[in-house]
């Protein structure tokens, strides 16, 4: 039940979700014409500021930021390489079809880097599914590109039960104790990675971060840094959703 509730009440308290919330308020207290002006000019706001590229790259970037991009051949060498979910369009996936890789994709081909490299000897892909049909079905696809990618079938270890960074951390634990693994390399979106370390930390592992995924950077030209931008609204709510993680996990005592 966490799971679920933590997927969908916060999308009420990010920017598009608020700002629709407020104006929801706003249609039902009509009749009180000064408060219905001051909702909808506060959703307005919100919409405004949080689709400007400038704040949405300043939200990410204080994310980004933590854990810089690294050269692989700077990342030291560990005993196994951690890649986390998040690679393929898992809830629109079907068994045995093609994956539907997604921009985070980067992740996955990131790990398998890593590998031919020689950072470790084998990759653990850990990533599951809210739903009870999808689970397991990222995971396989994940194999499927690792194997594309020139990683040898005996070096790809399998997690598909995950839904959450929590489940993440503490079922690669249960692979990877008795294989007497604990020093590794975690690889996961740039945005993702200081919730990511924290919690993988806090079930036991050394921790070396390898992120990828890097989505800040500045706009195209002048204007889009001024104007509003779908675009930069769905960056704003990426990071919104992070810093939210990282704020509920500290009062869960997860990190």
């Amino acid at each position: 039940m966490f799971v679920i509730l933590s997927k969908l009440l916060p999308a009420f308290v990010y920017p598009l979700g608020l700002s629709v919330l407020l104006l929801a308020v706003a249609a039902a207290l009509r009749g009180r014409p000064r408060l219905t002006r001051a909702l909808c000019l506060a959703a307005l706001a919100l919409l405004l500021t949080f689709s400007s590229w400038t704040v949405a790259n300043g939200l990410l970037t204080s994310l980004e930021n933590q854990y810089p991009r690294m050269p692989i051949q700077s990342i030291p060498r560990a005993e196994a390489i951690v890649a986390l979910g998040g690679a393929d369009s898992q809830d629109a996936a079907v068994p045995g079809e093609e994956p539907d890789l997604a921009r985070s994709s980067d992740r996955l081909l990131y790990a398998a880097r890593l590998y031919r490299a020689g950072k470790a000897p084998f990759i653990l892909f850990s990533g599951g599914a809210i739903q009870e049909k999808n689970r397991g079905v990222e995971a396989a696809n994940a194999a499927r590109l690792l194997r594309e990618w020139l990683v040898p079938q005996n070096a790809i270890v399998l997690e598909g039960e995950s839904r959450n960074t929590r489940e993440n951390a503490l079922f690669s634990m249960r692979i990877l104790r008795p294989r007497g693994v604990s020093r590794i390399i975690l690889v996961t979106s740039a945005f993702h990675m200081p919730r990511a370390v924290a919690v993988f930390r806090k079930v036991g592992f050394q921790v070396i971060p390898a992120p990828a995924d890097f989505k800040s950077g500045d706009p195209d030209g002048v204007w889009p840094g001024v104007l509003p931008s779908v675009d930069a609204l769905a960056m704003s709510q990426l990071a919104a959703k992070e810093w939210l993680g990282i704020f509920v996990y500290r009062l869960r005592g997860w990190v």
